[in-house]
């Protein structure tokens, strides 16, 4: 028997759980074969149950397009998904060889449990390629709703936890990606009460993890609330059919805008659910948490709004004609009454919360959920903080909608099969409201633990304020001693400086008295060189007068052994002129390392003051702070136990911002570090000061010594 054969014989009876079935080996022939055979058993045997074991055992193949349309059947079928078709069915989309574009219409049409899970599972991975598709689906107003759905399940089903980088989120993607602005038209634009009670709920999930990227949307936000604020009571109605009470109709949509419609052509007309008023009233806590100034300015006057914001208009008729005068401030006012004021109506207008980019950096979903729901007055109902994203129960049945089947729902169908699709729904529902309950909680957890942080940041705070105190105190000591130490180095200098001075004349006066030593030794010298010239001159006379006179020589040799005794002495005298010579060259040089000495005492003077007037500065600093600490200490011990007294007019006051003082206690603390390092440095250079003092006066005193005993 082959292996495909073996294979369709395990199929007999189409079993629903083949979990246990092993594939035997297969080769490339054998899995051609076993696709066509499994395609042709499946067109026979045209049934779910014959699908369900079918599909079963092709997941186990390699992908096939033969096999496609049988799994495509089979993921529109009713019934439970197996997790194992579903992740090779998953794996298969993303490989590439099915059409995922008609996958996901499929799974759009049929909006089934297996539907939901096989592209939601896809879609999760692939988020991108997923919106892409759904990008170019959109604009089918049959799919509409279950690719809505779709979205919304996968944005619940990602694992998320506070920790999470926001970017990284399903929610913040779709908000970046070009889906949005098709996904928002539909907000805009359609007047299909199911579809527009999922889009809301939506865009109320994405909300607070996409706060930076839809800044840019701000304005036409302002048009979904106004739309939804009139649906809550009203639902919608198409416009050009008769009129009825109780409605809201939407004016057609500019030509500019080339949209098709979902309508209401095949709903039925009913109020919105408490559920789906819960959705609209969160939406505006959510908007009003974001963009108070935004709100106020748009329900004030709507067409001055849109034009400030240079908006465009997205309906046939004009801005002024969209809302009747006052219909929205009547519609928001019983919402929004029991609203705080929010902090950024007063420090910003809806132009500067659109252009500031950085608002929103600092907060984390989490954060903001909690501050929207304060704002929103949500600390009175515990329970409604977890209510935040609850999902509208709109029945998502596709035979409600006539826009994918050519006839309506057929009448006089059980009523046990309306009560178990009605119980599916609602079972879907509830899972996915637990899923986000789920996220919320962690969320709520997480907030809690980093005010818990801050609480603690803020006594260590104050505690490193004492310490700042106390280090003030011994610095303030500290300056003391060093300002004593100064005095001292002062007077040092001072005497050292004196008895420079005193050098210096003692030094001017040997200078003066060897320079006429030389002087005279010179006027000596120049006249035994005179006496030397003439000696010779006459020596030379006598020579040439040799020959001819004997007896003058002998007179000429006495005068020789007379004039012996003369060069012996000039000779000396030229030997003592080279060591006065030497040793004024000595003296040039102790003079000048003299005055060296002299202007390093006086630069060192110079920097003795300036050292005294940044002490001087640096003590005023202190004292100044010390005074500021001590003000900000009476105050925060005198604040709670003075009772406040009423004035004539009986206001409250206000409360001071604890804000400031914390600043002063940080602006304090950098400034005490500061004068730290600089006390710090101002020490070392006194001690730099005082060893250079003492070196000098060491060095010239020796200078000294050689000057006065160096020439004996």
């Amino acid at each position: 028997m082959s292996p495909a054969a073996e294979v369709l014989q395990r199929l007999e009876g189409f079993p629903q759980d083949l979990s246990d079935f092993v594939l035997p080996e297969l080769s490339g022939r054998d899995v051609d074969e076993l696709v066509v055979s499994l395609d042709s058993l499946a067109r026979v045997n045209d049934t779910p149950e014959a699908r369900n074991a079918i599909v079963q055992v092709s997941t186990r193949l390699p992908p096939h397009k033969l096999l496609e349309e049988l799994e495509i059947a089979w993921m529109r079928d009713p019934g439970p998904a197996l997790a194992p078709v579903v992740a090779e069915l998953a794996r298969s989309l993303s490989t590439g060889t099915y059409d995922v574009h008609a996958w996901i219409k499929a799974a759009a049409n049929a909006n089934t449990d297996r539907a939901r899970e096989v592209v939601g599972s896809w879609g999760a991975a692939n988020f991108d390629t997923f919106l892409k598709v759904c990008k170019d689906l959109y604009s089918d107003p049959s799919v509409r709703l279950g690719i809505l759905n779709i979205v919304q399940y996968i944005m619940l089903s990602v694992p998320y936890t506070p920790d999470t980088p926001t970017a990284s989120t399903p929610m913040a993607q779709l908000a970046s990606h070009d889906f949005f602005p098709i996904m928002l038209k539909s907000l805009l634009l359609d007047t299909s009460n199911h579809l527009f009670g999922l889009g809301l709920s939506a865009l109320v999930i994405m909300l607070p993890f996409s706060l930076l990227q839809l800044r840019r949307y701000i304005p036409l936000l302002m048009v979904v609330l106004g739309r939804a604020m009139c649906w809550r009571d009203r639902p919608f109605y198409d416009a050009g059919k008769q009129q009825t009470v109780g409605v809201t109709t939407t004016p057609p949509p500019a030509a500019s805008m080339d949209w098709t419609l979902s309508t209401t052509e095949y709903e039925k007309l009913a109020v919105p659910t408490p559920t789906e008023k819960r959705v609209v009233q969160l939406l505006l806590v959510g908007l009003y948490g974001a963009w108070p100034s935004n709100i106020i300015a748009f329900m004030r006057d709507q067409p001055a709004y849109f034009a400030v914001k240079q908006v465009a208009p997205i309906y046939s008729v004009p801005w002024e004609e969209v809302w009747e005068p006052g219909q929205l401030q009547a519609r928001c006012v019983p919402l929004i009454s029991d609203f705080m004021l929010h902090h950024s109506v007063i420090t910003h207008t809806s132009s500067q919360e659109m252009a500031d980019e950085k608002r929103w950096e600092r907060y984390d979903p989490s954060e903001f959920i909690s501050m929207a729901h304060l704002m929103a007055g949500g600390s009175e109902d515990a329970d409604a903080m977890f209510e935040f994203f609850r999902l509208p129960k709109v029945d998502l049945d596709p035979l409600e909608h006539g826009a994918r089947e050519a006839e309506p729902t057929v009448a006089g169908s059980s009523s046990d099969t309306n009560d178990i699709r009605r119980l599916k729904v609602e079972n879907e529902l509830l899972r996915l409201e637990s899923l986000y309950n789920d996220r919320l909680r962690r969320q709520f957890v997480h907030h809690i633990g980093r005010l818990h942080r801050n609480s603690l940041r803020f006594n260590s705070d104050e505690a490193e304020i004492h310490n700042f105190v106390n280090r003030l105190k011994e610095q303030a000591k500290t300056i003391a001693t060093l300002t004593h130490d100064l005095t001292t180095q002062r007077a040092e200098a001072t005497q050292a400086q004196q008895k420079h001075v005193k050098w210096q004349e003692q030094l001017r006066d040997k200078v003066s008295g060897f320079r006429e030593e030389r002087r005279n030794w010179m006027t000596e010298a120049t006249a035994l060189r005179t006496e030397l010239a003439e000696a010779q001159v006459a020596a030379k006379e006598m020579r040439d007068e040799l020959g001819t006179v004997k007896n003058e020589r002998f007179n000429l040799q006495a005068q020789l052994l007379e004039l012996a005794p003369k060069v012996r002495h000039i000779e000396d005298y030229e030997t003592r002129m080279k060591q006065l010579t030497d040793a004024q060259l000595l003296w040039d040089q102790d003079v000048a390392a003299l005055r060296e000495a002299r202007a390093a005492a006086i630069a060192s003077q110079a920097r003795c003051a300036e050292l005294e007037a940044m002490l001087r500065a640096r003590e005023k600093i202190c004292r100044e702070q010390s005074d500021t600490i001590r003000r900000l200490e009476t105050r925060v011990a005198i604040a709670p136990s003075v009772p406040v007294t009423p004035s004539e007019d009986d206001k409250p006051r206000e409360i001071p911002d604890p804000t400031f003082h914390i600043n002063v206690a940080e602006n304090v603390r950098k400034r005490a570090e500061r004068l730290e390092r600089d006390n710090l440095e101002l020490t070392v250079e006194v001690e730099r000061l005082r060893r250079m003092t003492i070196k000098d006066a060491t060095g010239t005193g020796g200078g000294a010594a050689s000057l006065l005993y160096g020439g004996a």
